[in-house]
């Protein structure tokens, strides 16, 4: 007996008592089709074929190499790289930037959502030569991620 698992036109084929290992190692969010066959000396034959769609999951890693640059007295700019596939946990919907002023410890928190192709953000409408605290995460259909290190950037002074 062999199961034979698809995924996106590829496959592997196991023995029947891999099963329980293969089945914990699933990328969530996939759609897989396991079809178990009967192999003789003569041929193979389809016996039984499944598909199904795995959980969806919170991202379990942040986005890396968050980094930000002041563009003006009141904006700053931020950029990341995306989380990897394997950590996703789903479809990645898109990314979480929140932010607030480092030096006022009951600043209130600001977030900017942007769409998952985005790796940058510009943040404005911020004080003029202020410390900010800024932190990115994904976010998928079950929820946020965990967020980035913050990274921290002051706005320019007037007329810099």
């Amino acid at each position: 007996m062999f199961l034979k698992i698809f995924r996106h036109a590829s496959y592997c084929e196991l023995s029947s008592r891999s099963v329980f290992a293969v089945k914990h190692g699933l990328s969530c969010l996939i759609y897989y089709c396991f079809s178990y066959l009967a192999d003789s000396y003569f041929c193979l034959s389809l016996i039984y074929g499944h598909y199904f769609l795995l959980k969806s999951s919170v991202p379990d890693h942040p986005p890396s190499n968050v980094t930000s640059y002041n563009t003006s007295s009141t904006s700053v700019n931020v950029t990341w790289q995306p989380i990897p596939l394997d950590h996703t946990n789903g479809i990645l919907l898109g990314y979480h930037v929140r932010y607030r002023r480092h030096d006022k410890a009951n600043d209130t928190i600001s977030v900017v959502t942007v769409n998952n192709s985005s790796l940058h953000v510009e943040l404005d409408g911020l004080g003029k030569y202020k410390k900010y605290a800024i932190q990115v995460a994904g976010l998928t259909v079950a929820g946020l991620g965990n967020f980035s290190e913050p990274v921290f950037v002051h706005t320019e002074q007037d007329g810099e």
